[in-house]
């Protein structure tokens, strides 16, 4: 593990292509826009479902799910993935994630729900 500190947007894709697996265990969370990113850059996602991850992260769906406060939680979700690499099945949820990010999370649409929700209503 290597502390980085602040990376810059620009550097971003390259940090996460980098990596084999996104590990996030949230206490609590808002939305969690790093999971979205993690998700789009096909990395396979191990979260705990708190706050606004719950909208987006679903076990063996789209990512997997870790208990929070529980490193061997963590560990076997890990190991789920490794099972489902070896079993064929892994890409089927990177894939399934990032058909989800560009379907709900693409700027251009958040634009257009937001303009149409809010916007126009001022």
């Amino acid at each position: 593990v290597v502390f980085l500190g602040e990376v810059q947007n620009s550097d971003l894709v390259a940090y996460l292509n980098a990596g084999d697996i996104f590990i996030r265990p949230s206490r609590s969370e808002g939305f969690g826009i790093s999971f979205v990113e993690a998700m789009a850059a096909e990395l396979p996602v191990v979260a705990t479902i708190e706050g606004g991850i719950s909208d987006f992260l679903f076990d063996e769906k789209t990512g997997f799910v870790c208990e929070k406060d529980n490193s061997q939680s963590i560990a076997n979700a890990v190991n789920k993935i490794i099972d489902f690499k070896n079993n064929g099945k892994l890409q089927g949820v990177i894939q399934n994630a990032k058909a989800m990010v560009k379907e709900k999370y693409d700027w251009e649409i958040i634009a257009k729900d937001m303009d149409e929700k809010v916007f126009s209503k001022i």
